[in-house]
């Protein structure tokens, strides 16, 4: 009885979920479509709904800002330029975007130089993506934990040795990286 009210069920409502699994994919389509046509008023409409129902991706905010830039709306575009910026700090096209629609404001304020050491910093957080330094740190701590492990149960002195000093650097090198990623976590 039960099974088949179980059964019945999911056979209902599984298109329902796959049929919510593409609808960002089809409205993000549209907001395609509709930029490509040259409406971009209605494109703006068309992501901006896909970024309130919580689709937020860099192409989504890349696209946004591009749609405001057609519309000479250039504090939007900003806007949506450094969020998907944010979320692909590597990506050229993002950046170039983000300085043409930098040189059309009026109002240029000169910011202050920033410290070469801050600056070299931030650059070394940003070189990989907050998920990689944390894949990285998990797997450097895994595999510093497992050598670990071996040193306790080796009786070869020279594996012991090895493989407490490598899993020691593997370990620090782990927390390391998960630093990298808390620091990257904090600056977005």
């Amino acid at each position: 009885m039960f099974k088949r009210i179980y059964f019945c069920l999911i056979l209902f409502t599984f298109p329902l979920f796959i049929a919510a699994k593409d609808a960002p994919a089809k409205l993000f389509a549209t907001g395609n479509q509709q930029y490509a046509k040259g409406q971009f008023d209605e494109a703006v409409k068309t992501y901006k709904q896909l970024v309130d129902s919580g689709y937020r991706t860099a192409e989504v905010y890349f696209n946004l800002g591009n749609a405001y830039y057609k519309l000479d709306d250039m504090a939007s575009s900003i806007l949506y330029y450094e969020k998907a910026y944010k979320l692909t700090p590597g990506d050229e096209d993002i950046e170039v975007n983000l300085q043409f629609a930098n040189q059309k404001i009026t109002d240029k304020i000169e910011a202050v130089p920033e410290f070469f050491l801050k600056k070299w910093w931030r650059g070394f957080v940003m070189t990989f993506s907050l998920n990689t330094w944390a894949i990285v740190g998990l797997g450097a701590l895994l595999l510093g934990s497992a050598l670990l492990i071996v040193y306790l149960f080796s009786y070869i002195i020279h594996i012991k040795k090895a493989s407490f000093y490598t899993g020691l650097i593997m370990v620090v090198l782990g927390l390391f990286a998960l630093f990298l990623a808390n620091n990257q976590s904090r600056y977005f």
